[in-house]
């Protein structure tokens, strides 16, 4: 063996028992209790704390290097409410010594148990660990973030056997916003960990505060951690959390949630990957692909959703929410939707929205910007929808306690203070849309909000093979809304129009309706009694449904005579031509003017309709043609004749009365003068009667009046 050799293994040899001996020295004659003192001292020195070490401490040297104390507390910083702002009942930390020569990191056991430690802020906004954080430097002598890895210690390896955090709490007390939370029943367990290899981790705990109001939930979580120190790369793999929450602050006051992902978060280019992302809670679930970015600076996220089919009425049962009533039990029972997302500090945006509610499809774009006043932006198509079936279910009109219907003073359920704020602005579209049981193709509506003024401008459809357009503002800035609304029905068939809206088809004919209607008021009778404004119609070839005007003219002239009135064929009055204009205050049509026309008669005159009382009254004129003979024989005698009709009483059942006698009377007298006058024409040529003069015995120029001679026959 050469001398090198020979002098190398006895300097190892040396240093080895050197070691060896400091070893022996340290486990048979060092006790680390006889310096808490010091270290308590330094602490103080350092910090200003109160470090109290109030039970036994144990080191290790060899192999492992480890320091286990017991009882151990820190004193809070002056001026905040807790004594202490940490205190460990046992603390262990142990690593293996001759691996740290290689820079080779082995940790066999870090553990706390029995912990506490409370974080504050005060009303100053400082916080109680800002004192035990060194200030960064400030000015031109500040240091710039480094590229990545640089500095950072080159790790050979990094093995932790295990980690374990029991029974542990954490409290957090923010002062300038009266916010508490806590953490208790506390436990984290990690490991084994291998460098840049995947290692299992478990968190549990229970959580409570007071903003959001949460008195209890239970956290679990789980999944597989790894960590790329040289990329700084942190990996987390089936990542999977699970909580049962209560409080007010959660729907229903009781809910389960759960989460599972794959996440990756990378410090250098500050972004974090979430992919296959599922969350739950009770029978809504939630699929998503999520990536963010300048998550230390200003964060933007973006990604793809898909929310699976679930049912409203029914997690708003298990969430023991209000139920949502609605008129089809089967309706709001089937939604689904999915697109894409992008989300940062100053909007949220979806775009390629694929939505089902029930047996509608929905697509379209929408963002919200401005989250301190946000503004709304959207533009959505949908087939068929029939709103008919998500309104409440209709009242009974008298309940089975005797209660009555709901009085017109009932106010209109406006959420005013949301209109208010309200900034939208959007465009929907819908191939066909049925509400009130009215059928409408190709809406299309224009819709915008701002500053307490709601307008839609316009709306357009297609209406019964016509058309209608429509413009309405509504005013909220003050407590009683103000609506103007203007409405013009174009080339419509009324007949099933009233049938789908009202259940009863009263006219027929194809035509049209303007109106010009302004109101105010949040009760039925407010809006009825402030109803103002214009109105106007003109229908074609139709009739009028529950009346037969011929035919009650003919049953009175019948029974004026004497005769019995034959019934009529039908309840319908048919007309080639019928308009109508009125003008509205106060919830009353006045001077309102009508005309009808048919191929028999003419009708015309004036009256009013009371909205509120639900009554009208009507003088009408009804004009018979003069050949109305060779239709009807047996009105000859009306032939020319202008009858009184007057229409009063109940909207839904109104009734008629004719003023038939008054012109068979006047027809009667003026038929008799013309016979009077074409007999005494005969009577006169016949008599040829001259007056004689008395003295030259000619004739008289002055002729006698036969009617004085007949005077006493027609008196």
């Amino acid at each position: 063996m050469n001398k090198p050799v020979k002098i190398s293994l006895i300097t190892l040899g040396i240093i080895a028992g050197l070691i060896v001996l400091l070893i022996a020295y340290l486990l048979l004659f060092f006790d680390v209790n006889d310096y808490k003192a010091q270290i308590e001292s330094r602490v103080q020195e350092q910090t200003g704390r109160e470090l109290s070490i109030n039970g036994d401490m144990s080191l290790s040297v060899f192999p492992w290097l480890g320091l286990e104390v017991n009882d151990l507390s820190l004193s809070n910083a002056k001026g905040f409410e807790e004594p202490l702002m940490a205190r460990f009942q046992k603390a262990l930390f142990k690593v293996k010594l001759l691996p740290l020569l290689k820079k080779d990191i082995h940790i066999g056991t870090l553990e706390l148990k029995q912990f506490q430690i409370h974080l504050a802020k005060n009303e100053q906004g400082v916080t109680n660990w800002q004192d035990l954080v060194p200030e960064p430097a400030k000015g031109p002598g500040q240091k710039q973030p480094s590229e990545p890895g640089a500095g950072a210690m080159e790790l050979a390896g990094l093995t932790i056997e295990r980690i374990r955090f029991e029974q542990g709490s954490l409290s957090w007390l923010d002062q300038t916003s009266n916010t508490r939370a806590q953490l208790k029943d506390f436990d984290f367990r990690l490991g084994p960990v291998q460098l840049k290899s995947p290692f299992p981790f478990e968190i549990s705990a229970v959580v409570s505060s007071n903003q959001p109001r949460i008195n209890r939930a239970e956290l679990d979580c789980s999944g597989k951690a790894s960590l790329d120190p040289d990329r700084q790369i942190v990996t987390l793999e089936g990542l999977q959390i699970k909580t049962t929450a209560e409080g007010a602050a959660i729907p229903g006051d009781q809910a389960e949630l759960s989460l599972t992902t794959d996440a990756t978060f990378d410090y250098p280019n500050q972004t974090l990957t979430l992919a296959g992302l599922e969350a739950g809670i009770h029978d809504l679930s939630l699929r998503a692909d999520l990536k963010g970015t300048s998550l230390l600076e200003e964060p933007e996220f973006s990604g793809t959703f898909d929310i699976k089919e679930f049912n409203p009425k029914k997690l708003l049962q298990e969430l023991q929410l209000p139920p949502l009533e609605t008129s089809d039990p089967d309706a709001l029972t089937a939604v689904a939707a999915g697109g894409r997302f992008s989300a940062s500090q100053k909007k949220v945006a979806i775009s390629d929205l694929q939505a089902r509610l029930d047996d509608t499809s929905l697509q379209g774009t929408s963002q919200v910007s401005g989250f301190e006043t946000p503004k709304i932006e959207f533009s959505l198509q949908a087939d068929d929808i029939d709103l008919d079936r998500y309104l409440p279910p209709k009242a009974e009109k008298k309940q089975e306690s005797g209660q009555p219907e709901e009085s017109p003073t009932a106010a209109v359920g406006l959420p005013l203070d949301t209109l208010r704020a309200l900034d939208l602005t959007g465009q929907l579209e819908v191939g066909t849309l049925t509400v009130k049981k009215m059928n409408l193709n190709k809406v299309t509506v224009q819709v915008r909000a701002k500053d307490g003024i709601l307008s839609i401008d316009p709306l357009t459809a297609d209406l019964y093979q016509g058309t209608i357009q429509n413009t309405t503002r509504v005013d909220v800035r003050s407590e009683t809304p103000k609506v103007e609304t203007k409405n013009n029905l174009n080339s419509i068939f009324i007949e099933p129009l009233l049938g789908d809206l009202l259940g009863r088809k009263f006219v027929s004919g194809e035509g049209g309706i303007e109106a010009d209607l302004d109101f105010q008021g949040l009760t039925s009778g407010d809006i009825l009694s402030s109803l103002n404004g214009d109105l106007s119609l003109l229908f074609e070839n139709g009739s009028i449904k529950g009346v037969n005007i011929p035919a009650l003219i003919r049953s009175a002239s019948a029974l004026l005579k004497g005769r019995q009135p034959a019934e009529p064929e039908d309840q319908t009055t048919d007309f080639t031509s019928f308009q109508a204009s009125a003008d509205l205050q106060k919830g009353l049509i006045r001077r309102s003017s009508l005309e009808l026309l048919s191929p028999l008669l003419r009708i015309d005159g004036q009256g009013q309709v009371d909205l509120l009382q639900k009554l009208l009254d009507y003088d009408l004129t009804v004009h018979i043609p003069e050949d109305i003979s060779e239709k009807y024989s047996e009105l000859a005698d009306l032939s020319g004749s202008s009858i009184p009709l007057k229409i009063t009483g109940d909207l839904d059942s109104p009734s008629y009365s004719l003023g038939l006698e008054g012109a068979l009377k006047d027809q009667l007298q003026k038929r008799g003068g013309e016979l009077l006058d074409k007999e005494l024409d005969k009577l006169k040529e016949k008599l040829d009667i001259k007056k004689q003069a008395p003295d030259s015995g000619q004739e008289s120029e002055q002729a006698v009046d036969p009617k004085k001679l007949l005077k006493g026959f027609f008196d």
